[in-house]
């Protein structure tokens, strides 16, 4: 799902994406710059106001970029079968086996969460059942590779 977002309407934009999350739904955030033409207000729908400076400090809508930036999962050794993103708990259930049901993804291949620190920013503990994190305690990107034989793999992230 593309081009919502043109709003600092915080509660519409959180909204929006938790219906696009309850059918596993990937979208993405229209207004990322300032300086829209075709606003009356260019600015005012921006995430980061200058593209041509670095996306930090006054720089970036942060009331914007906390209610968009939530765990997802970029990439999954297997097929997902449910994942949801709600009070800060993030939960993901695959199974290793290949969509096209031709085989299952072998041990080893990874699966890449996103944790964006902006969402925990104290951290974060991982619950996994049918596999293993590979990564550092509180890294941005979580990988995940299934335990030989596993055919599920269950991952809660929370604060």
């Amino acid at each position: 799902m593309t081009e919502f977002g043109a709003t600092n309407n915080l509660q519409n934009i959180t909204e929006v994406i938790q219906q696009a999350d309850l059918p596993n739904m990937g979208w993405l955030e229209w207004a990322y710059t300032g300086n829209d033409p075709t606003s009356t207000a260019p600015n005012a729908q921006a995430l980061v106001y200058n593209p041509a400076l670095p996306p930090t400090g006054d720089n970036v809508n942060a009331a914007k970029l906390a209610a968009l930036a939530e765990p997802y999962p970029q990439v999954v050794a297997g097929t997902p079968k449910f994942w949801a993103f709600r009070r800060g708990k993030f939960q993901l259930s695959y199974v290793t086996e290949r969509a096209d049901h031709h085989g299952s993804f072998i041990p080893g291949e990874q699966t890449i969460i996103s944790a964006p620190p902006i969402e925990y920013p104290n951290g974060y503990q991982v619950s996994v059942k049918g596999g293993q994190v590979t990564s550092a305690p509180g890294a941005a990107l979580l990988p995940v590779v299934a335990d030989p034989g596993a055919n599920t793999v269950e991952v809660v992230v929370a604060p």
